[in-house]
């Protein structure tokens, strides 16, 4: 609606207003009035005068008759006059009041949090703060480059052919925006108000995301269940072979060693076999989690390479953790490992660190090494991606920690740069039992 017409309606709406309106006098009548007041003032007490009075006393009357006149006919201009003021001083605050409802509405796209174009024939000829904003944050030259070619293509058609609540879906830069337009056929204009649903598309991709990794995880468990079974097949054949082999028969070694073999590869496949189905740990397979930390401290040495400094911090009371002790060796083996091959032939620093804090026992990994970017961080967690050559990394390392992880109901974190190094923070929940008092020792 036009603000003229916008006004004149509210005009309208004001009932005492038009009730004085209606009863204002204009300037053709108000002349009308005076002149045939003046006329019949004259000619009828000339008439009457003549009939009444004689001689000296009629210079008198006629005198009085004229002052007479102007009183009555000042009155009478006096009370049109007020009449009129006091009609308009209401017409004038009523129309006050209607321009500050429309100053309020019209303020209203300015103030939205989301974008809104006012088009004509395709053509932007309004944007609001929102719409220019986003156009600078997306490097674009001006708020009219927020719509896509098809988008304008919908916009430079007539309102009617636009129809009512055509929507579409925009990409600028980094946001995705959801346009909706609606036409004002009188105006021949187009309103288009848009809406941020970036969020909403990052949920949905992140959802999809966790979906795929469960399917992965599960495709994973699958495949480690079924080779530890024909790993145990191999074993026990093996396990049989070596009693039949003389004492000093060399092949009798090879068999043994091909059984710790089958051995140490069914261990670890066990860990990808829980993939599919992780669980929070029980409370029998409890450990020390600083006690394991300083058990663990050589064998982590060995798997750190001269010159990298490897420092070991761990607190001097126990941080007990529903947590296997094979299945920490492998996560904190996993874990500086790829700190080493991070840090690469160079000198570098890897600290491991276990700590309490808010009744939980965390456990960080950190090294110096050349980081990762955002890109990086977001797969490090799926199945067989690796950044490692191919004939150094499968890509199920931190797959397998993060399955620890969660079995053991904790949570794992990563902060990192490019150039600036890694941190690993898994935080285990305490021991039911012992969370008072560890929480008590903290504090």
């Amino acid at each position: 609606m036009r603000p003229r017409i916008k006004a004149e309606a509210s005009v309208r709406r004001g009932g005492r207003l038009h009730r004085l309106l209606r009863l204002r006098w204009g300037a053709g009548t108000i002349a009308i009035a005076y002149v045939l007041l003046g006329l019949g003032w004259i000619f009828g007490s000339d008439a009457l005068f003549d009939a009444l009075f004689r001689g000296g006393i009629r210079d008198a009357v006629e005198l009085g008759k004229g002052a007479g006149y102007v009183a009555v006919t000042a009155l009478l201009l006096y009370g049109l006059m007020r009449r009129s003021l006091r009609a308009l001083e209401d017409a004038s605050s009523e129309l006050e009041r209607a321009n500050r409802e429309l100053r309020r509405l019209a303020g209203f796209p300015e103030y939205s949090p989301h974008p809104i174009l006012l088009l004509r024939a395709g053509r932007v000829v309004f944007a609001n703060d929102a719409a220019r904003t986003l156009a600078v944050a997306a490097s674009l030259p001006d708020a009219s480059s927020l719509l896509p070619v098809e988008t304008r293509e919908l916009a430079a058609a007539t309102p009617d052919e636009a129809g009512f609540g055509s929507s579409l879906e925009s990409r600028v830069g980094d946001y995705a925006i959801r346009w909706h337009f609606f036409a004002n056929p009188d105006e021949e204009l187009v309103y288009a108000y848009g809406t941020d649903v970036t969020q909403v598309e990052r949920l949905g991709a992140r959802l999809a995301a966790a979906e795929q990794a469960e399917q992965r995880d599960r495709m994973v468990a699958g495949l480690a269940h079924d080779l530890r079974n024909m790993l145990t097949v191999v074993r026990g054949y093996a396990e049989l072979l070596a009693p039949a082999l003389a004492p000093n028969d060399a092949a009798r070694a090879d068999v043994e060693e091909m059984v710790r073999a089958t051995r140490r590869a069914e261990e670890l496949l066990r860990g990808f076999a829980a993939l599919g189905r992780p669980s929070p740990g029980s409370a029998a397979s409890r450990i020390d989690l600083a006690g394991e930390l300083a058990r663990l401290e050589p064998f982590l040495r060995h798997a750190v390479p001269h010159p990298i400094e490897l420092a070991v911090e761990r607190p001097g009371r126990p941080l007990p953790v529903a947590l296997d002790g094979g299945q920490l060796n492998r996560l904190l083996l996993n874990l500086v490992v790829n700190a080493v091959d991070a840090i690469g032939q160079g000198s570098g620093r890897i600290l491991v660190r276990c700590s309490a804090a808010g009744g939980e026992a965390v456990l960080e990994v950190s090294d110096t090494g050349c980081g990762m970017d955002e890109a990086t961080v977001a797969r490090i967690f799926e199945p067989f991606f690796t950044t490692k050559p191919r004939d150094k990394g499968t890509g199920l390392g931190l797959v397998m920690v993060r399955a620890i992880v969660e079995q053991a109901g904790g949570t794992i974190s990563v902060s990192t740069k490019p150039g600036a190094g890694t941190t690993f923070a898994i935080r285990f929940p305490i021991a039911s039992d012992d969370r008072s008092n560890l929480t008590a020792e903290e504090a």
